[in-house]
């Protein structure tokens, strides 16, 4: 099982990222975040195997929480 943390400070990209996760067997949504910083947070704590990640968000962005 692959687990994916979404990170999008839009409602309806992480609700159609999440629908079309959930439609793969071998891929668990661990978590969601709406900005860099709380995908930060989420990563640390969650450990996801992949992270799927906007790049212009509030707070910090896409680049900065992944550099």
């Amino acid at each position: 099982m692959v687990r994916v943390l979404i990170v999008d400070d839009s409602p309806t990209v992480r609700a159609v990222l999440r629908r079309l996760l959930a439609s793969h067997a071998d891929l668990q949504v661990a978590g969601e975040a709406t900005n860099g910083q709380e995908a930060v947070d989420l990563v640390l704590k969650l450990r996801p195997d992949v992270v799927l990640t906007d790049v212009e968000m509030p707070v910090m962005n896409g680049l900065d929480a992944i550099g």
